[in-house]
């Protein structure tokens, strides 16, 4: 049975135009036998296909045998740690290493093993990691052998182009729009029976292959006589070359950030067969994904402010059955799947939470992003501070802070800027490790030592690879901008805080600054006095505000937050109520495949008691699945493994992986994959009938 990703990576080719340079540059590396290791740096304004070209160099990489990973930062946890921990999960070294045994140095030498190509798309979303990044990690690849591909919108930062010892071994490709031979070659491609008129669809598009790509997509619907057509990006133009099969996909991708196909369905009153999963993969606005699809950005934006305005109970609806299924699976995760739901679920009920009736964050956050911080924005933000004067423990070291985190911490500071350029508000903290800690005892002296006595002495020795606590430290906004106010910009701190920066972390700050402590409790701070302080200190009276997302009640708490109730945690006659409040794990479904030919022993395990299921019907249901043709997504190989954990169970992974004719990492990947294949079968009745 041909797989779907095979399916999608023919289409991708034969609808990829242009970006020949860009791609010979990749070439030339792929095919040179001593490549050494590069950093190829694509950025683009939004809609210029900046994910297409990466997913163009991933097939090319995979064409090529190579090892071809890929990250999306906007799921990866902003940490080295979590850094690495989303490389292991797009490798293949032993799952049977507990996390603290995830070292980089072990990823590492894992890389050093074959030639890879790294993708890390939505770069920019690493900030916090891009000194740690450059100076740190990637420095320790092999010399040879290695490309690694960052993906952004903004252009290459200015460490990047200073650092000298980087300079012959990074390249920068700005992505242009298209020219007019190649949206001549592009209509062709998609099968227009006659192109549309090349110069205007050029002038009106600007050449960007998303507005393109709609508008062919509208033309082949309407046929080319029904020319002209809106070439503007519009969520209705959207809805019109969207099939109604495939309309309420549409909606539930417009609130999750990125969906697996399995997820996706959960959430869908008529899932998706395969057939419409390729329909939907294709349409110009949906994108590949690491865990499956996800809107383009601008068209995410264009759908949701549309749907929002037209139904919005609909919208609180649908976000509340999301949240629900994304904290039953947070229940039953390991512990490297959950900052990626944590991220999620961030990202869903971002603009649920509510002071009153007033939304605590910008109406359209994704029309106003921080971005990196420059030298030239120094003078703006200490102007901001000495603005807010009034609100500092001590001015004078608000202001020494700054100047020195500008020189040596300059990715802990982000920036939000006016259309003009001018900086606007910023908001700076780091994560704490050996170093940043002694930064912070040097202006701050006793008040990290009185706030965490208990933890102070492994923060002073802690190497930033295990931090896990991320501290704020200043943040301001002007309140003299006559086109967005104080509230909104003050609101957009708390989303690049709430949302980007805290999950699966401790988020801490520490102050004497109450304004905003009713937001912060009903976004879920914990609040406590910083005890221990002498009489005359600055902190006298200062609180220690704690966001804690590394405790296994996430989930729990963000129901809570949001005044949603557990129980109804997915559609109607979806799945037993047991499963739904016990989950399924793994680790549950192996201690059960040995028992599948004992009925009453079965039914005593702990997976009939998750699905709500006799041990029979359990028997047979799994029977099935292990035995005769595959059930999609199975494949044989995924069978073989599951057939061996059923039957053979007492042998070593070593000895299976000689029983299976791999390698022990490759049998530890295709284990993992077959019992989380499995589970989702279970879960969602498809092996039954």
């Amino acid at each position: 049975m041909e797989k779907l990703s095979e399916k999608l990576v023919v289409e991708r080719s034969r609808l990829f135009v242009g970006r020949d340079a860009e791609l010979e540059q990749v070439h030339r590396w792929i095919r040179s036998k001593q490549a050494q290791t590069e950093v190829l740096f694509v950025s683009g304004i939004g809609g210029i296909g900046k994910t297409s070209f990466m997913m163009r160099v991933l097939d090319m990489a995979v064409q090529a045998k190579l090892r071809a990973l890929w990250i999306d930062a906007r799921v990866c946890m902003e940490t080295p740690a979590g850094f690495v921990e989303a490389l292991f999960e797009n490798s293949d070294p032993s799952r049977e290493l507990p996390p603290e045994a995830r070292s980089a140095s072990e990823l590492l030498l894992e890389l050093a093993q074959t030639k890879t190509v790294l993708c890390i798309d939505n770069y920019d979303a690493l900030q916090h990691l891009d000194g740690w990044l450059r100076e740190r990690f990637l420095p320790q690849l092999p010399a040879t052998g290695v490309l690694v591909l960052l993906v952004a919108r903004p252009n290459l930062s200015e460490p990047w182009q200073r650092d000298i010892a980087w300079r012959n071994r990074v390249r920068h490709i700005e992505l242009q729009p298209f020219l007019r031979q190649e949206l001549i070659q592009y209509c062709f491609r998609i099968g227009l029976p006659k192109p549309p008129p090349i110069e205007r669809l050029l002038e009106e598009s600007q050449g960007l292959p998303l507005a393109l790509a709609l508008t062919a997509e509208k033309l082949q619907l309407a046929g080319t006589d029904a020319w002209p057509i809106s070439m503007r990006i519009t969520a209705e133009l959207m809805r019109e070359v969207t099939t109604p099969e495939l309309s309420e996909a549409l909606d539930v991708l417009c609130l999750l950030p990125q969906s697996s196909p399995h997820l996706l369905n959960r959430l869908l009153r008529t899932p998706l067969d395969a057939g419409r999963l390729l329909q939907l993969s294709r349409l110009s606005f949906v994108r590949p994904a690491v865990y499956g699809l996800a809107l383009h950005d601008v068209a995410r934006h264009y759908l949701l402010e549309e749907m929002s305005q037209r139904d919005p109970e609909r919208v609180r609806s649908m976000r509340g059955s999301i949240i629900r299924e994304l904290v039953r699976h947070f229940q039953g995760s390991s512990e490297s799947e959950r900052a990626k739901l944590v991220a999620m679920l961030l990202s869903v009920s971002r603009d649920s939470f509510q002071l009153e009736t007033v939304a605590v964050f910008p109406q359209h956050p994704d029309r106003m992003e921080l971005e990196a911080f420059t030298p030239g924005d120094l003078p703006h933000l200490l102007r901001i501070l000495q603005e807010q004067a009034s609100l500092a423990v001590s001015i004078e070291t608000d202001l020494a802070v700054l100047r020195e985190l500008a020189s040596r911490y300059s990715a802990s500071i982000r920036v939000f800027r006016s259309k003009q350029g001018a900086p606007l508000a910023f908001v700076s903290g780091f994560y704490l490790y050996r170093e940043t800690t002694q930064f912070h005892e040097a202006h701050f002296p006793g008040v990290l030592e009185r706030a965490y006595p208990d933890e102070i002495h492994k923060l002073r020795s802690q190497p930033q690879e295990q931090a896990d606590t991320y501290f704020h430290l200043l943040a301001g906004a002007t309140s003299r901008d006559a086109y967005y106010d104080y509230p909104q910009l003050v609101g957009l701190i708390l989303t690049d805080s709430i949302v980007h920066r805290s999950a699966g972390l401790r988020f801490v700050m520490i102050n004497t600054y109450d304004g905003i402590n009713t937001v912060l409790q009903r976004i879920g701070y914990r609040m406590r006095p910083l005890e221990g302080i002498p009489d005359g200190h600055p902190f006298r009276h200062a609180f220690v505000r704690e966001l804690d997302w590394r405790a296994s009640d996430i989930g729990g708490r963000i129901l809570e937050l949001m005044g949603l109730e557990p129980e109804s945690a997915s559609p109607e006659g979806q799945r037993p109520a047991a499963a739904r409040e016990n989950g399924v794990t793994e680790k549950t479904i192996m201690s059960a495949l040995p028992l599948v030919q004992d009925a009453k022993r079965l039914g005593a395990s702990g997976l009939t008691a998750s699905l709500g299921m006799t041990g029979e019907a359990l028997r047979e249901v799994i029977g099935r699945l292990l035995e005769g043709e595959p059930v999609y997504p199975l494949e044989p190989r995924h069978q073989q493994v599951l057939r061996q954990l059923s039957e053979a169970a007492h042998l070593t992974a070593e000895a299976a992986a000689d029983q299976l004719h791999v390698s022990r990492a490759t049998y530890f990947r295709i284990r993992r994959d077959a019992l989380r294949l499995l589970r989702d079968l279970l879960e969602s009745g498809g092996g039954q009938g």
